[in-house]
This record gives structure tokens, C-alpha cells and sequence, in this order.
């Protein structure tokens, strides 16, 4: 019998298995685990300490996991925000985290994460462990040297939509091939769109549609 999850139609065993199976993956790692619902969609909440090779342990953190609208028939990935460290660390410069504390684990296009995939969520949170190192010798750096000297340790890309054009040129080698996002969707059909309204709005000219679409098909 279908059942509406966050407003779409679903089957419900598909929900039943998707969601038990990522909840009991998240109680693994997390402690402290609490649920629920808002207006962003279903949540999952829980304390994680980091171990590093070398011994020490970064944390705890408080980190909640919405899944939004598509989510459940895996068109979507899941959001991770940051529930502890507000008084302690910053949004601003290049600490990959948005004025409501949502983690920027990566560009969506960059993802390289198969949302069909049973192990995806359990990919997502090893992006998350991660991307806490990376913060945490950032917001370091960030108190010692300050912003101007202190540098993201991970993959950076531009803040703007040049930023997101330079990632899928070297990505996506046709307008065919499977987008790398995740959604199993050819490029033109997925991300592709979006590139092209992307483009449209870049002013000095650098880029336009022939020369990025001349990149991808090399």
C-alpha cells in the first residue's frame, strides 16, 4: 500500500527498509540519537567522535541528517548540519559552512556518489568524518593565523558559478553520459539544465555555452 513520505508517494516497504536501514547505519557511529520532523523533512540527530590515526580524537560532534523531498526514492542526498561548535568556530571565509550551519561536503556534481547504491549512506558519512577533519584543522588554522593565511585542507573550487562549471568539465566527458551526481540520469537530463541557466548568468564572458559543451565532448 503506498504511503506519502515528505509529500511524495512512496511504497512502503521501500520506506520501511530505506529508512531503518539508514537509521540503524547512523546508530552505529552516532550516539545520543534522537528523531524527527520540521519543515526541512525528516531528521536523524547524534553525537560522533572522530579517531585519528595518530590517537587523538577530534569531537564530540553534534550533527543532524535531514532527508529531504526525494530523498526516499533516491533522487536526493541527505544534508548534514552542525548542532555544536556554533560558539566556537566560524561560517565565514572558506570554512565550507552556510549561515544555517549546513555542511558544504562537497559540490553536488562532485559527489561521485551512486544514490541507488544500498551503501550509499554509509558513503555520505564517511564524506562527513572526513570533512570534520578538514574543519577542524581549518577553524585552527583560522584562530592562529587568521583568514587570510589559514587554508582549507580539502578540494576547493570557486564560491560562484565558475566554481561549479570548472567541476563538471572535468567530469562529465559527453552530454550522455551518466551525470555524476548520482541520480543515474544522463547529464543533458540532469545537471545539464542547470549548467546551461548557470552560464547564461556569468558576465564577463569567459564562458559560454559552445566552449563548455566543447570541453565536455573534448
Amino acid at each position: 500500500m503506498p504511503i506519502v513520505v515528505l509529500g511524495v508517494v512512496v511504497s512502503c516497504n521501500l520506506y520501511i527498509e530505506k529508512y531503518l536501514s539508514d537509521a540503524s547505519l547512523f546508530e552505529q557511529v552516532f550516539t545520543n540519537v534522537s528523531k524527527g520532523l520540521d519543515s526541512k523533512g525528516e531528521w536523524l540527530e547524534g553525537d560522533t567522535i572522530i579517531k585519528l590515526e595518530t590517537g587523538e580524537e577530534l569531537g564530540p560532534f553534534r550533527i543532524r541528517v535531514y532527508f529531504q523531498r526525494g530523498y526516499y526514492e533516491r533522487l536526493s542526498r541527505p544534508e548534514f548540519y552542525l548542532v555544536s561548535h556554533h560558539s566556537e568556530w566560524t561560517q565565514s571565509f572558506d570554512s565550507h559552512i552556510e549561515h544555517d550551519w549546513k555542511l558544504c561536503l562537497s559540490l553536488e556534481i562532485e559527489t561521485e556518489i551512486n544514490l541507488k547504491n544500498p551503501d550509499a549512506f554509509g558513503n555520505f558519512l564517511e564524506r562527513l568524518g572526513s570533512f570534520l577533519v578538514d574543519a577542524s584543522i581549518y577553524q585552527g588554522e583560522l584562530k592562529e593565523l587568521g583568514p587570510i593565511l589559514a587554508k582549507w585542507p580539502g578540494k576547493e573550487r570557486d564560491h560562484d558559478e565558475k566554481g561549479f562549471i570548472s567541476a563538471i568539465a572535468g567530469k562529465v566527458e559527453s552530454l550522455n553520459t551518466l551525470c555524476p551526481c548520482g541520480r543515474n540520469e544522463t547529464f543533458n537530463k540532469c545537471h545539464g539544465k542547470w549548467v546551461d541557466n548557470m552560464i547564461s548568468k556569468i558576465i564577463d564572458g569567459q564562458f559560454n555555452r559552445i566552449r563548455i559543451y566543447g570541453r565536455l565532448n573534448g
